[in-house]
């Protein structure tokens, strides 16, 4: 477990001055109004309780009642019990990996706005080659995909406790194609863990690798060691990042819930059609499914007749249609994006147009509907999108718009 006194200590001192030094030589007084403010608005956080701030204040040699003070934890209104469905959300999803990414600084943003749900993938495609992953890298530059890497058990650890007491709700994506897939080509792929190893591991760029070799040694491994840490009773295990074939599904699946019975287990397919409810068998086979939407930008969208192949011709025949269990379902962004990279193809920064990648009115509209119908929604932040963390680009204010 995480050290909650210590964190909410450095919290309270970094956010609030708490602390007044009102003597300027480390021999002042709490400026005691602040402190109660700060533990208040730390409270509706929920990043304390009672019981710690108790304990704080007894540490510290405060006694609340000596000042009139009620320290009963204030209870946010957009806190939803983990086990319950459907959910508001937003992702920055590297922020597992990508350790430029300050946790505290984003969740303080994301409970500021009511996020209920978060994406985050387990693996990334090293772009820059900095970041922490499951295993270590050699100084030849290969990688021991075998020998494991604590730092990156512990931040993970470190995001659980935290989003999850937070009252945020955690989708696990496991594959991503964009570290080894010719379907999502880069120069990301350059020095691949996947086939930059001392361990033998190779996944070739063609579809072999999705079609009969994963899952693999080094996923089953994997999988073993990690499935016990992400709590999937309240998180999910979501299988892939717009992944195709759907064997491959079932095999990754079994495997996780050979080793947590009853896992929950999310699903996120290349073919973000309508039928796909249908198809993955969902309340069945797998418990949720996340749409990325990249055909779904505004409302108008959902009556656009593009599936006319598939049991429903359009996404208003699925919400029409029926029968649906509407809290399953998660309609991201993702895919309304507009362009995030210059005419050249370089990956624009934040002083770029990923400032505004989103027409922000209309997916508003969208996502407001979604909502009202029942659905999940859950929000690309474009802080996501840049070279840096730029947390202050977290949509707060917009966000808090949209759910309200």
């Amino acid at each position: 477990m995480a050290d909650y006194n210590k964190f909410v200590f450095d919290e309270i001192r970094r956010i609030g001055k708490a602390w007044v030094d009102k003597n300027g030589d480390g021999s002042g007084v709490y400026d005691i109004e602040q402190l109660f403010e700060k533990i208040g608005e730390m409270s509706w956080r929920r990043l304390v309780d009672s019981k710690t701030v108790k304990q704080i204040l007894n540490e510290i040699g405060v006694n609340p009642a000596d000042y009139g003070e009620d320290i009963s934890v204030i209870e946010n209104p957009n806190f939803k019990p983990l086990n319950q469905h459907p959910r508001v959300g937003m992702t920055i999803a590297g922020i597992l990996t990508g350790v430029n990414h300050d946790i505290d600084e984003t969740l303080k943003r994301f409970i500021d706005c009511g996020v209920q749900y978060s994406s985050i993938n387990l693996i990334n495609a090293s772009r820059s080659g900095n970041g922490v992953f499951p295993f270590k890298k050699l100084p030849d530059g290969k990688w021991d995909l075998f020998d494991w890497d604590n730092r990156y058990f512990e931040r993970l650890l470190e995001i659980k406790e935290k989003f999850n007491k937070a009252g945020i709700v955690i989708p696990w994506c496991f594959l991503e194609l964009y570290s080894w897939s010719d379907r999502k080509p880069g120069p990301q792929q350059i020095s691949t863990f996947w086939r930059n190893n001392v361990n033998g591991i190779y996944w070739p760029p063609g579809d072999s690798t999705l079609t009969s070799i994963l899952p693999d040694k080094w996923c089953k491994e994997f999988i073993k060691k990690i499935c016990p840490l992400l709590d999937l009773h309240v998180n999910m295990f979501r299988i892939g990042n717009e992944l195709p074939e759907k064997g491959l599904h079932e095999r990754i699946r079994d495997l996780v819930r050979a080793e947590v019975p009853g896992a929950l287990i999310d699903v996120n397919r290349n073919e973000d059609t309508p039928g796909q409810y249908k198809n993955m068998k969902i309340g069945q086979n797998y418990d949720f499914i996340s749409f990325h939407g990249a055909k779904l930008k505004q409302l108008s969208d959902l009556n656009r007749k593009d599936y006319e192949d598939g049991p429903h011709d359009s996404w208003q025949d699925f919400i029409d249609d029926g029968p649906h269990d509407k809290w399953r379902i998660t309609f991201s962004s993702d895919g309304a994006r507009t362009d995030t990279r210059d005419k050249d193809g370089k990956l624009l920064t934040s002083k770029d147009s990923a400032d505004n990648p989103y027409d922000w009115t209309k997916l508003k509209e969208f996502f407001r509907h979604m909502k009202k119908l029942g659905y999940g929604i859950e929000h690309q932040s474009r802080a996501k999108m840049t070279q840096s963390p730029n947390h202050h680009m977290i949509e707060v204010d917009w966000f808090n718009e949209v759910i309200k």
